[in-house]
């Protein structure tokens, strides 16, 4: 064992023993809530590629790509309230004399894959306390469809579809939605306000 420093042992040169050379210094840890710490900003583009994210996750566990899969799942899930909201707010609310306070829906029972919130059997809650039937999602003019209430419609439908499967309803169950601060009230039974 070589006590001196250096590769080889000099003749005639008398050493002392050095102090051994530092350990290289750890690699930082990340830690994500410091406020350091730069978000990364992942482009959703990247991910497109199916050949390219199973390169890189291809030394993960089962568990490790459930993990990642419900936390991306459980993101999208917590978005679709919001967006509802936005597009119910589009259809009842802007531009409206009389603009809705609250939109309700009812389970339909008869989907192949269970129950869901009924597009078709929604009701309208106005300010003044009067409750109305909502049903003619078409709005047509003298031109015909317009596009721009058409494209409204299909978000709406496809949004309350996807809402339906990240929270089952049960059959007989009441959705009242509060355009006013966008909070969603769940029940079993009518809601008179």
């Amino acid at each position: 064992m070589n006590l001196y420093p250096g590769d080889t042992i000099d003749v005639g040169v008398t050493r002392t023993p050095g102090t051994a050379a530092p350990e290289p210094a750890a690699a930082p840890r990340l830690d994500p809530s410091a406020s350091t710490v730069t978000q990364v900003r992942l482009d959703a583009a990247f991910f497109a590629d199916a050949e390219r994210v199973r390169a890189l996750v291809a030394h993960w566990s089962r568990d490790e790509l459930y993990t990642l899969g419900n936390a991306l799942v459980g993101e999208g899930d917590r978005r679709i309230n919001g967006e509802l909201v936005e597009v119910l707010r589009a259809l009842f609310v802007e531009g409206e004399e009389s603009p809705t306070a609250k939109v309700e829906f009812v389970t339909d029972p008869n989907y192949d894959e269970g129950v869901f919130w009924s597009e078709d059997t929604v009701y309208l809650h106005y300010a003044d306390g009067t409750v109305t039937p909502f049903s003619d999602f078409t709005q047509e003019d003298e031109e015909g469809a317009d596009p721009e209430y058409a494209a409204l419609d299909e978000r709406f439908r496809d949004l309350l579809a996807d809402y339906s499967r990240a929270d089952w309803p049960s059959h007989g169950d009441h959705l009242v939605v509060d355009l006013t601060t966008g909070e969603f009230d769940r029940s079993g039974k009518w809601s008179l306000t």
